[in-house]
């Protein structure tokens, strides 16, 4: 396992200028940037990309999941600075303002031409602006840990082909030995692939923490395989997806134990292709989203705890996550929803309820015996009310002959003089 990198002082990005963005657009295919751009509330509804590539728009508010996380209050603690978040997607679009200078290394695994910063699906560029969108100025969307460095690895470029096992396996590994400290997999399988299993066990030597989605129904093709990959490999964190109100959707999610955790994951207002935003909302929370909101978090953790093992990271997600039976978990949500604040918080001496701490054994629960009893320690539970009633019946004999003396005083005969 290679020793964590040391976290680099704080930098502070002098970004590019007004033209150098445009020019970055313009090659990109989209318009240049503007100064003043619109703000808008715009959506992509039932899978209809309503976000247009043809002009700058941007969201108008926050991201909506975020109220619900309460990644505010977490972000008071870490914003992720000095980690790098790899995205294993379809690539990630340079060009969008939010992702400038943010990009760093990357490969190209798909067939099609292309470097790692471009993305024409828009999948890979959204799930990045999840994870660490720098804020722009007319724009409410932010990544939930927005100091951190996403690392693109294009897997595919279209729908139309689809990742292959082999190539997500090694796109994990290619991530792992050139420095990610977090892997986003907002894909799965349900192949049970050797070369998958081989490189999950890569990426936990070398320091890094697999993220991945338990998978959608409705964009899988066998959806009886509930088991998915590599989300069900052993040190890999699973998620998997609830809407805002918390509400887990049994006809687009899976359920199965290798759930870990779960997230928002629908209405997500994030980063889209090179030009702005969008709020990206296909009708049903999606696993691919929440993997990217639970990549964040673990942005936030391993910038606050650079000396903790992947698997300590993971266990913070984990132990803290908002439940209805602390010491229980379910196979819709796994330990239950995320809360990154109560998992930078947190501190681990192995006796909270729920999952086992990796470094601290749960302390033993002894039941003392009781020492056998003897009769002078056994107690009359009515011995108060008997020694009542004893007073009263003697106070009552005591009256009686009292008063039986004092007749017989009464009735006895006067003596003569």
């Amino acid at each position: 396992m290679r020793a964590r990198r040391p976290r680099p002082a704080r930098q502070v990005a002098a970004g590019l200028s007004l033209a150098l963005a445009a020019g970055l657009a313009a090659l990109a295919g989209a318009p240049p940037a503007q100064a003043t751009p619109p703000v808008v509330d715009v959506r992509a509804e039932n899978g209809q990309e309503t976000c247009s590539p043809d002009q700058t728009l941007w969201v108008n508010h926050e991201p909506a999941a975020f109220a619900r996380m309460g990644v505010a209050d977490a972000q008071r603690l870490s914003t992720g600075e000095g980690v790098v978040v790899a995205v294993l997607d379809s690539g990630v679009a340079a060009g969008n303002a939010h992702l400038d200078g943010v990009l760093v290394g990357g490969t190209n695994l798909a067939s099609g031409g292309g470097g790692a910063d471009e993305d024409v699906h828009g999948h890979g560029t959204a799930i990045a602006g999840q994870i660490a969108a720098r804020p722009v100025d007319g724009s409410g969307v932010v990544g939930v840990a927005p100091e951190a460095r996403i690392m693109p690895v294009r897997l595919f470029v279209t729908d139309q082909e689809p990742p292959t096992p082999a190539r997500i396996a090694e796109g994990i590994e290619w991530a792992a030995t050139h420095g990610a400290d977090i892997i986003n997999v907002s894909l799965s399988t349900a192949s049970d692939d050797p070369a998958l299993a081989r490189a999950v066990r890569v990426a936990e030597n070398e320091g890094a923490l697999v993220v991945a989605s338990t998978g959608n129904r409705e964009t899988t093709e066998n959806q009886d395989s509930i088991v998915r990959y590599p989300a069900a490999f052993d040190g890999v964190l699973g998620v998997a997806a609830v809407d805002l109100a918390g509400g887990y959707a049994a006809d687009a999610s899976f359920a199965s134990e290798f759930v870990d955790i779960a997230a928002p994951g629908s209405q997500v207002d994030t980063t889209y292709l090179d030009v702005g935003d969008c709020t990206l909302d296909d009708g049903h929370p999606s696993s691919s989203y929440a993997t990217g909101y639970v990549s964040g978090v673990a942005a936030l953790i391993a910038s606050a705890y650079p000396d903790e093992s992947p698997q300590q990271w993971a266990y913070r997600i984990k132990v803290t996550a908002l439940r209805a039976d602390p010491s229980a978990r379910t196979d819709e949500t796994g330990w239950g929803e995320v809360r990154p604040y109560e998992a930078l918080s947190f501190i681990d001496d192995g006796t909270a309820p729920g999952p086992d701490s990796p470094t601290h054994e749960r302390p033993e629960q002894t039941v003392e015996e009781p020492e056998p009893l003897t009769i002078a320690d056994i107690q009359d539970p009515w011995a108060a009310d008997r020694q009542l009633v004893t007073w009263v019946m003697l106070g009552a004999l005591a009256v009686s002959l009292i008063a039986l003396v004092l007749g017989r005083m009464g009735s006895a005969p006067r003596r003569r003089k």
